[in-house]
């Protein structure tokens, strides 16, 4: 990822102009604006976090399905009129909308501080998931704390060579990797249930019975409420607005949030 970082920083005047550095020349094309949205979206917490939790819970945890498809439908109802705007007004940060909205700094200085404490939990929770992964992955042989510090030293190195586009073509890596890493883990689960997805259902209900049952009413009302605050609050990340800025073109941008809604169903599956 470093070296990814290096070339993709290499001859570009990324001193120069902001645009190129933090928006990648507002160019970026389908496959790579789609990869660096998916590997945005789906990042540490589906892969350490809600997987743990369908397993715990059950099939209760279904909920995960609805609400990451509600963050898609939410970035098609604003993605593509910010687009707009954003190229028109030459936005560079998710803050410069909120500036341009309301013509007030005091709320843009709220926004930023919003802005701040999500990202920062954001960033957190990837560190966890890389310390967990690396940690697990090597049965201990690298503890928790040197997988988080090398990878805050990666992350950090291949941005500061080349920007958001070093983000950006790195995402393209890491998209790869993710799709490969869900049909590895699809065709474990098959050998594991014997061939057939039919036979963890069966496991689960000889075992664990409680896990398939009928979610009670408590259950069904946080269902609704989690599927609307994650499909309105995942769809607002300002790191992800920074990638609809980034778009080469509106067309493009719309085919990529169509690509992810299908491969939310092929990640879910």
């Amino acid at each position: 990822m470093i070296v990814i970082g290096w070339i993709a920083g290499r001859g570009k005047k990324l001193g120069k102009s902001v645009g190129e550095y933090y928006l990648a020349g507002r160019n970026l094309g389908f496959i790579t604006l789609f990869f660096t949205l998916y590997a945005t979206q789906y990042s540490g917490n589906t892969i350490v976090g809600y997987a743990p939790t369908a397993y715990r819970e059950g099939f209760s945890w279904l909920q995960s399905i609805p609400f990451m498809t509600a963050i898609i439908g939410v970035y098609l109802i604003f993605a593509p009129r910010l687009y707009v705007i954003a190229k028109r007004a030459k936005f560079v940060t998710p803050t410069d909308w909120i500036s341009y909205r309301f013509e007030s700094k005091r709320v843009t200085i709220v926004a930023i501080l919003l802005m701040l404490w999500g990202l920062g939990n954001y960033l957190l929770e990837q560190l966890v998931a890389i310390g967990h992964a690396v940690s697990g992955l090597t049965a201990g042989a690298i503890p928790y704390g040197y997988a988080v510090i090398g990878f805050i030293v990666v992350m950090l190195i291949y941005e500061w060579l080349g920007g958001m586009r070093a983000v950006a073509v790195t995402d393209v890596l890491q998209g790869i990797i993710l799709l490969v890493g869900i049909f590895v883990v699809l065709i474990g689960a098959l050998a594991l249930a014997g061939g057939s997805l039919s036979g963890v259902s069966e496991t689960i209900a000889t075992t664990e019975p409680q896990k398939i049952g009928v979610p009670d009413l408590q259950t069904n009302i946080n269902w609704i409420s989690m599927i609307l605050l994650a499909g309105i609050g995942a769809a607002v990340y300002p790191h992800a607005v920074q990638r609809i800025y980034s778009a080469k073109s509106e067309r493009t941008l719309k085919r990529s949030f169509a690509r992810m809604a299908w491969m939310l169903q092929l990640r879910r599956g």
